[in-house]
């Protein structure tokens, strides 16, 4: 990946642990091509934003990915609980940048913080953060947010349930394993204080 391509980000249980965090490589400018503007009116809005892509259990990944490339991260509830919501969010983020750069446009499922934004160029360090656009409903504005909507959906579907133990071999390759928790500790600065223990 020579050239510098768009990511477009999301996930797959918005704050329930296990989550899947999807991001999905183009190169077509036409990934990144919002469906509405921001400054329409909200009937307008509703009419053209991209509709989620309906339930449909034959439908591979390569069908939605085509002639672009993926990743994804599955971080756990003890992820959580060490980094809070906004730590594993920017771990997540980072790292699958980190595995689909070089990188001009990054567009995000979720309006983010200043922290979390900082917490994700201390994690990508020394690689320097590409341009972020973070929005609520990217994933009905932008085409290539859509698709990691979609991936991220059926990646949900298809490790359920994950209670029981079973090998992953399917998706496997796609997979990005995050440093074990510890090393992001110094990196990662918390957005809220840690709970007082009783």
């Amino acid at each position: 990946m020579g050239q510098k391509g768009y990511l477009g980000i999301d996930e797959s249980n918005h704050g329930r642990f296990p989550e899947i965090f999807v991001a999905v490589y183009s190169l077509f400018d036409c990934d990144i091509k919002p469906a509405y503007s921001l400054s329409e009116p909200l009937e307008v809005m509703y009419k053209k934003q991209i509709p989620k892509v309906k339930k449909k259990k034959n439908v591979e990944i390569s069908d939605i990915v085509k002639k672009r490339d993926f990743k994804y991260v599955l971080l756990t509830e003890d992820f959580k609980d060490r980094f809070g919501f906004e730590g594993v969010r920017a771990i997540a983020y980072a790292e699958l940048i980190k595995a689909l750069s070089p990188l001009e446009l990054v567009i995000i499922d979720r309006d983010i913080d200043p922290l979390l934004k900082e917490n994700m160029a201390r994690i990508i360090h020394p690689q320097k953060l590409p341009d972020v656009v973070a929005e609520n409903n990217a994933d009905h504005r932008y085409p290539l947010v859509n698709m990691a909507d979609h991936i991220a959906r059926r990646l949900f579907r298809y490790y359920q349930p994950f209670k029981n133990e079973r090998s992953y071999p399917k998706y496997a390759e796609y997979m990005i394993s995050p440093m074990g928790s510890a090393e992001y500790t110094a990196l990662v600065k918390e957005s809220l204080p840690r709970r007082r223990k009783d």
